[in-house]
């Protein structure tokens, strides 16, 4: 059976307008494969890249979720403007994540 991360029990709520950056990478570190991430329906600030790394079989369901990005659209490429980064990740879904 899949292990299921649901992210108000490791501290990340929706619609409390504060970064969840940190809070978010620490739960992404900790992911085992084969897992799903599960948020919470409503809005979530993400203002540094998140990362994850080297997983598989990962499935990130958003619930309809909306991601608020530091995203400056006339900033300068090295300052990347991402919120996301999957590296050497195999077999990811993300589904139900809208972000602006």
């Amino acid at each position: 059976m899949k292990k299921t991360y649901f992210l108000p029990d490791y501290g990340i709520f929706p619609n409390t307008d504060e970064d969840c950056s940190e809070k978010l990478q620490r739960l992404f570190d900790i992911v085992e494969d084969g897992s799903v991430i599960q948020f919470k329906t409503g809005s979530y600030n993400i203002f540094n890249i998140v990362y994850l790394r080297g997983k598989k079989n990962i499935r990130i369901i958003g619930n309809k979720s909306h991601i608020i990005s530091n995203y400056d659209p006339c900033g300068p490429k090295e300052n990347s403007n991402n919120i996301f980064h999957f590296i050497d990740c195999t077999e990811l879904e993300i589904q139900g994540i809208f972000i602006d």
